[in-house]
């Protein structure tokens, strides 16, 4: 072995001890392309002795070429005495089919197999054959993309179960590694190609920074470990803040705008709150824009709808299907279980006692129309409020009750025919109510 080869090892080693990586009883499963990156992790996690498996992705996009990358690892593995898993994809439908490009597709369906062979067959980890180049590349296409802070910070040596033990490697490094050893390996024709953004990023954007500083790569990752580390900082800034201006309030999610206003460059922070609720930086403006204007405010992601209630902003993650449904009761029926569970019960007006509760409406058993059935709220409901001989809307109700906005959305509704008779949880309508001529009552309980 050459000096070069055994300095790459004692570099791979440091740092699998120093990140934490693979312990010397896990068992590792590696994603092999035949490509150049990861025939040399493979023959280095190989020779160290630990116990691997192989496993190659065939996704079908090069024809004859995607084929024979297949069996070339295939081949390759065979003399090694170590298990070899492999599968083909129909990557081009399965992109069509979500409607995500082909890059998005590949990567979703190989981690998905890989996760899945990794509990069936009971490895601890999964190693790709990220290196150096890569955290490059992916640092540019991140910036040309958009992206915050974090997006900046490269890629992860490992995150779950999985581990890159090259990322500290350059393509310069893994190449020598492979030409001393005598590592065969498969040349992919795509990556000379600048069909995709990564492809022209490597070879035309690159090595034009290379042109300005020889040492551009090397002094970038430098930059990236830096920007890693402000990101350290600034993610314990963001845990005080969520802890002082969120709080779960029960289904929902609460901000004090309050709290909000305490803090320096408060976009940052509720950018990075909402990001992953599908909120842009765009929408965050509007946001803090909209906490001077009057309660009702609403923005919308495509999971959840933020609003602004008085002191407060609300996230509430959307549920269309429950929000338009409509779910029936029919006349002996004595129990609806979705989408909230209610009791029936039948009585007779004689020896019967009204409950005091909200959570009990007691109706009029004569005026109801079945099937009764509940829904959400729509703009111009109204009904007759008991002890009132006026309708009123619903969306005033609120108002008068000072209840929240973003809890009238979750408020379920009673219905007989084209009237609301109970707003549950709180008020039935005073035409339903009972009264000296009532027979036989309906008692309804709602288990919220």
């Amino acid at each position: 072995m050459t000096v070069n080869c055994l300095i790459m090892i004692q570099e791979f080693t440091s740092r699998i001890k120093s990140d934490q990586l693979i312990n010397r009883n896990d068992k590792v499963l590696i994603a092999v392309s035949g490509g150049l990156d990861s025939m040399v992790l493979a023959d280095i996690l190989i020779r160290m002795g630990y116990d691997c498996g192989i496993a190659h992705c065939n996704f079908g996009l090069r024809g004859e070429e995607s084929d024979e990358d297949e069996n070339f690892v295939r081949k390759w593995t065979s003399g090694k005495k170590i298990d070899f898993f492999h599968s083909k994809f129909k990557t081009a439908e399965y992109s069509k089919e979500k409607g995500i490009s082909i890059q998005m597709a590949a990567r979703e369906l190989r981690y998905e197999w890989f996760e899945s062979i990794r509990n069936k067959e009971d490895y601890n980890l999964i190693a790709l054959a990220h290196h150096a180049d890569d955290v490059v590349e992916t640092f540019h296409l991140n910036l040309s993309r958009g992206t915050g802070i974090k997006g900046l910070t490269g890629i992860a040596a490992k995150t779950a179960s999985i581990v890159r033990p090259l990322l500290w490697a350059s393509r310069k490094q893994i190449h020598v590694y492979a030409k001393e050893n005598g590592i065969s390996y498969r040349e992919d024709s795509s990556n000379k190609k600048t069909d995709y953004s990564r492809n022209r990023i490597r070879l035309n954007i690159i090595p034009e920074f290379h042109k300005i500083n020889p040492s551009y790569s090397a002094t970038l990752l430098s930059d990236i470990q830096h920007i890693r580390q402000a990101n350290n900082i600034l993610e314990e800034q963001f845990a005080k803040w969520e802890k002082d201006v969120v709080d779960d309030c029960n289904e929902d999610v609460r901000l004090s705008i309050e709290a909000i206003g305490r803090y320096i460059e408060p976009s940052w922070f509720l950018f990075r709150f909402l990001h992953p609720f599908g909120f842009n930086s765009k929408q965050v403006k509007s946001i803090l824009v909209s906490l001077q204007s009057p309660s009702g405010r609403k923005f919308h992601s495509p999971t959840h709808s933020l609003v602004k209630d008085r002191e407060n902003l609300f996230l509430i993650r959307i549920n269309t299907d429950e929000e338009t449904g409509f779910y029936y009761i029919e006349k002996n029926q004595d129990r609806l279980e979705e989408p909230l569970l209610i009791q029936l019960k039948h009585f007779s007006a004689s020896d019967y006692k009204i409950p005091l509760s909200p959570d009990i409406a007691s109706l009029d058993s004569e005026k109801l129309q079945y099937p009764l059935f509940l829904r959400r709220w729509r703009p111009g409901d109204f009904f007759f409020p008991f002890g009132m001989d006026k309708a009123k809307k619903l969306s005033d109700y609120f108002i008068d009750e000072k209840i929240p906005v973003h809890l009238k959305n979750k408020i379920w509704l009673l219905c007989s025919g084209e009237d609301i008779i109970w707003i549950i949880g709180h008020r039935i309508d005073n035409r339903y109510s009972l009264n000296a001529r009532t027979k036989t009552i309906l008692q309804l309980e709602v288990w919220l």
